[in-house]
Formats: structure tokens, C-alpha cells, sequence
């Protein structure tokens, strides 16, 4: 009887170990294809390594991560995109401002020699 108890203990507690592990590798598992995943979007942008961990580890804490990242990523981008937008319309009422400043130094111009003229006349 003694020797029964200590196998279904021996079991049980095995059992719980593989469980441990499998938990362990799961999250290895799941660290890993963060870690991927940062490398591709700083390479590319798009990750399918954290696309890969959205679907096979939902509960992952670092599903969360990804996420994220990826939000904050977005954001970033629709903000790049506005500062890009703002860039072309303020170099386009540059480029305005320009014209219109070498129009009114033409027209300077123009008037002085006009006044010139103007006085050479009544001299």
C-alpha cells in the first residue's frame, strides 16, 4: 500500500512538472516570436511573427505588448503622415510668399526707375 501511495504520488506530481514545462515553453515560445517580431517591424514595418503570436497565444502577456507597439506604431505613422501633409502645405505657401516677394522687388525696382525718370524730366 505504501509503495502505491508513493507511485500515484510520483504520477501526479510528474504530471504537474510537464505541465510547468509546457507552460515554460509556451512562454518561450511566445518571447520569441515578440522578440521576432520587434526585428521585423524595425526592419520592415510589417510583422507576421506578431500576427503569429495574436492568434496561437492570446493570453500571452506579450500578446499585449505586440499590440501595443503596434498601436503606438500606427499612431506614429498617421502622424508622420499629418507632419508630411503640413511640410508640402508650408513649402507650397513658401514657394507663394516667394513669387509674390520677387513681384513686389520687380515692381520696387520699377517704381524707382520710374521716379528717376520722372526727375530727369523735370530738371
Amino acid at each position: 500500500m505504501p509503495i502505491l501511495i508513493l507511485i500515484l504520488t510520483l504520477l501526479l506530481t510528474g504530471g504537474c512538472a510537464a505541465v510547468n514545462r509546457l507552460d515554460t515553453r509556451t512562454a518561450d515560445t511566445a518571447t520569441t516570436l515578440f522578440i521576432q517580431g520587434v526585428h521585423e517591424v524595425a526592419e520592415g514595418g510589417k510583422s507576421p511573427a506578431f500576427e503569429t503570436l495574436r492568434k496561437d497565444y492570446p493570453d500571452s502577456p506579450w500578446n499585449a505588448e505586440a499590440r501595443a507597439l503596434l498601436d503606438m506604431m500606427k499612431e506614429q505613422s498617421q502622424r508622420l503622415a499629418k507632419l508630411q501633409q503640413d511640410k508640402t502645405r508650408c513649402r507650397r505657401d513658401y514657394d507663394q510668399l516667394m513669387q509674390k516677394n520677387n513681384q513686389l522687388q520687380a515692381d520696387q525696382e520699377k517704381l524707382k526707375n520710374l521716379m528717376i525718370e520722372i526727375e530727369k524730366r523735370t530738371k
